[in-house]
Formats: C-alpha cells, structure tokens, sequence
C-alpha cells in the first residue's frame, strides 16, 4: 500500500502530542486539586444526583441546562455508580480532544487555499487557548459547550458550501466527503437540517449562552445562501450583492431559508 500522505502524519503525530499533555496534565491536575475547585461542587452534586437516578432532583442555584449533567450520568453510572470527582473531569477530556480535528475541518472548509502546516498550526494555537484549554481540567460546562458549538458550525458551513458550489468546489470533512456509499450518505444526513438541528439541539443544552452562537450561524448562512449559494470563502465576499440587492432577494428565499434552518430556528424560539 502507498504510504500516507505528509498531512496526516503531521496532523497524527500534532494530535498525539496534544493527547499526551492532556493526559499529562490532568494526572497533575488531579493529584494537586483532590476537592471540587469554584463552581464544581454545584455540577460534580448535579451529576451525582443523577447518577444515582434521582432524575427529578435538580439545584435552583444552577443557571445552565442539564445536558452535560445528564450525558455524563448515562455516560459512567453503569460501570462507576458514584460518578466521583476525578471520573467526571474525564470526561471532559472528550470535547478536548475533539476540539483540534473539529477547528482543523473548519480551518479547511473556510480556507481552502490554507496550507497545511498552516492549518495544523492555526488549530493547535485556538485549542490551546488558555481561557479554553484551563476548563478541560475541571468538571465544567465550558469544553463540551465550545466543542457542540464547533461542530454545529462545521456541519452548517458544509451544508451551505455543499448546497452553494458546483460539483467541482465542493469541499468535504475528511472521510465523510465520500461521493459513494455509507459516507456520502453520512455526510449528507450530518448536513441535512435534522443533523445541524440535532447539534444546536446538543450546544443548547449543554450552556444556554451559546444560542448567540446558533443565532450568528443561521444568520451567516442565510446571508450566504442569498447570496446564490456563492463560495463561503471569506477572500470571496466581496462579491456577494449590496445589501440592497440581499433585501430585494429575501422575499423569494425567505421560505427556503426557513425550510432549511426550521430545526434550528424552532429551537431558538423555544428557547425566546
């Protein structure tokens, strides 16, 4: 077989050693701060409650949605019944791992024209954000609610880069972007309105906030799709119509635009 190509080695081995410090620093992390450290007394009790199928119970003084207390609990209660402190901060290590391939297929579909190394570095840089990647280490909202909300971007750009380009532009998700079989079906399942609604839906419930998120994302996309599905390629939207020409467009694709965002859209209203 031919051997794989540079930018999967480097983009293997970049993730690997973002695995390694990870895990690293989460040893540290835990030997150092055995107790629930700020606001994780109230979710690490959440989840336990949970956990211990007190499904009813919940802590007024909590603000955000449930989702992450109640992923967690269905997550671990069948083989660690207490959910104790250090199990639950692991679990935080599954959006922080999913953060980098979640920019890097992001990074891609914006900038085409980005080299790889570029795209590997520009992804390691954002997912080691301090104001981010410190969150990873403790049992809070804020890892899962950036990761939900990356993939409920990545899935709407593909969508309205799918829909917009000819057949020739259009731009895929690593192996989901198969033409045939299980992944091009995948992948137009992942980008369909039910797949996009399905991860606002998941971004909604794990931290209210991040309905300025979906918002900002249905209004981007809708601007580009009546801009006639043009590239979503930022050096390009200098060519999308005044806004008075947008205004004029708006009437006649207002209905499909509504069609397509409806999951989202209901969402938001719902939450309104």
């Amino acid at each position: 077989p031919p051997p794989p190509p540079p930018a999967f080695i480097g983009s293997s081995a970049l993730f690997a050693l973002y695995a390694a410090l990870l895990a690293a620093l989460y040893r540290a992390f835990n030997d150092e701060v055995r107790e629930p450290y700020m606001d994780e007394p109230f979710h690490v009790r959440q989840t336990q409650s949970y956990c211990a199928g007190n499904w009813t119970e919940w802590d007024e003084k909590i603000t955000t949605f449930p989702g992450l207390y109640a992923a967690t609990a269905l997550l671990v209660r069948g083989w660690a019944p207490g959910c104790e402190l250090p199990l639950l901060r692991t679990v935080n290590l599954i959006p922080a791992l999913a953060t980098p391939p979640l920019l890097l297929a992001q990074l891609r579909l914006l900038y085409p024209s980005l080299s790889t190394t570029d795209a590997l570095a520009n992804s390691a840089v954002l997912s080691l954000l301090p104001t981010h990647f410190f969150f990873h280490f403790l049992y809070y909202t804020d890892s899962a609610a950036t990761a939900s909300v990356l993939l409920f971007l990545l899935l709407l750009s593909q969508q309205v880069a799918s829909a917009g380009a000819p057949p020739e532009r259009k731009r895929s998700i690593g192996s989901f972007g198969s033409s045939g079989g299980g992944g091009g079906l995948l992948l137009r399942l992942a980008t369909g309105p039910l797949g996009v609604g399905g991860a606002a839906a998941l971004a909604l419930s794990i931290r209210q906030t991040n309905a300025v998120w979906l918002m900002h994302g249905v209004i981007s996309a809708s601007l580009t799709q009546l801009a006639d599905g043009r590239s979503i390629d930022p050096a390009e939207t200098r060519l999308l119509p005044a806004s008075g020409a947008l205004l004029l467009a708006l009437p006649r694709k207002l209905p499909h635009l509504c069609a397509r965002h409806l999951p989202v859209l209901s969402l938001l209203s719902g939450f309104a």
